[in-house]
């Protein structure tokens, strides 16, 4: 968008939406460890803004150490996956701590 050439911002973020599937987020937390602190899934564009799914996310208050935890919620590209013929346990995504 900073160049000369003018696209509309709908078609930006249609191809910027198409183009990304997940959203992993690391940070480093207060005793220096790095971890991930959330996952998500980009499920396309609702009234031309992205549509984004929390999967998992790291829950600091959980535990000595923190924990991971899943939403429940499952994404479309697990459809895609299984489609293809990847094996894709539904178990993964129940909502709760990580095993």
């Amino acid at each position: 968008m900073m160049s000369d050439v003018d696209l509309p911002v709908e078609h930006v973020r249609t191809q910027v939406t198409s183009a990304i599937d997940v959203i992993v987020h690391l940070g480093r937390l207060r005793d220096g460890r790095r971890i991930v602190l959330q996952v998500t899934s980009v499920e396309g564009l609702a009234d031309g803004e992205p549509e984004l799914c929390d999967l998992f996310s790291f829950d600091p208050r959980r535990g000595p150490s923190g924990s991971f935890v899943a939403t429940g919620a499952v994404p479309g590209l697990a459809r895609t996956l299984v489609d293809r013929g990847e094996r894709v346990d539904g178990w993964m995504f129940s909502a709760g701590e990580d095993a």
